[in-house]
């Protein structure tokens, strides 16, 4: 029953948000950002916190003046994935746009797949708008929302623009399926990894040392694939451009853990120009680096202050 209530009660906001001009929608959305900063205090802790670590240097109001620049554009990511939900195939949507597709063309006249490396930044929701500025055909895992309603009303939406959409499970199938499509592989790879080797896949990032998703990198290694960060960037409220940044063009040469370094060090520098636009309420953190990888971080630190 609860299932239910909760699709049919996001089946509705999203038919009332669709009607509603963005202007409008963006009134909604300083109330909402005022409700879950002062209100509901969502994630206050986990979002403080993250931001202390990755900005030591920061003051007590400057961090908080940072949460509020957050809680603001959560809000719009709200009202944005919902407005964007609801609106349809056949319906031009220029509020987001890709900027140089074209550097993908040579890849696709010569029938070769690449990788593509996202994060949750800016908005990552709209990248359904954007699989229609290429020619190749978009792959992607997804992880699966509890409400199985939603989630499947949420696959339906993204595979009728252009998005075939994988589980974790079905990975190998989405490989064999499509890497002779050719294909754009997509990743969001900035999530904590569920588990994996305490001595892989550690990157220093924002601070610290951190666990990070090998899957990108291992597909592009086994198969050679050229690997491109989509960097996407807010031009103004409710408009975005993405542009596609080269980070390796000969994956099968690459060493271990390399392309996933070249995306960590893109998305620092990315999230430290502008840092309200990333995620900071996910719990990025949770694993612990081993000893010896912080002991490799904490030398590596000393060398460079030297």
């Amino acid at each position: 029953m609860k299932e239910f209530i909760e699709y049919y009660a996001y089946r509705t906001m999203g038919a009332i948000i669709s009607v509603i001009p963005f202007r409008v929608l963006y009134v909604f959305s300083d109330i909402l950002s005022l409700k879950i900063n002062y209100i509901l205090c969502y994630r206050k802790k986990v979002i403080t916190q993250n931001l202390k670590n990755s900005f030591p240097e920061l003051s007590e109001k400057e961090i908080r003046q940072l949460r509020g620049k957050f809680y603001k554009v959560l809000g719009d990511m709200f009202v944005e994935a919902l407005k964007s939900h609801s609106s349809s195939k056949g319906k031009k949507w220029d509020r987001f746009r890709v900027t140089n597709p074209e550097i993908l063309d040579q890849y696709y006249e010569n029938q070769k797949s690449c990788v593509i490396m996202m994060a949750h930044y800016a908005n990552w929701e709209w990248i359904i708008h954007g699989a229609s500025f290429f020619k190749h055909r978009w792959c992607s895992i997804y992880k699966e929302l509890r409400n199985k309603r939603i989630n499947e009303h949420l696959l339906k939406l993204r595979r009728n623009f252009g998005m075939l959409l994988y589980s974790q499970a079905q990975t190998g199938v989405m490989v064999k399926n499509n890497i002779k499509a050719p294909a754009l592989f997509v990743y969001i790879s900035d999530q904590n990894p569920g588990s994996m080797p305490d001595d892989q896949h550690w990157i220093p990032f924002l601070g610290r040392p951190t666990a990070c998703l090998p899957g990108a990198e291992m597909l592009a290694r086994k198969f050679d694939l050229p690997v491109f960060y989509l960097d996407v960037r807010r031009v103004s409220r409710g408009r975005y451009d993405a542009t596609l940044v080269s980070l390796e063009t000969k994956s099968a040469e690459s060493s271990p853990g390399q392309i996933t370094e070249k995306y960590m060090n893109k998305l620092e520098s990315v999230i430290r120009n502008k840092p309200e636009f990333w995620l900071w309420s996910h719990k990025r953190w949770k694993k612990t680096p081993p000893d010896h990888i912080q002991q490799q971080y904490l030398n590596k630190t000393k060398i460079n202050e030297n």
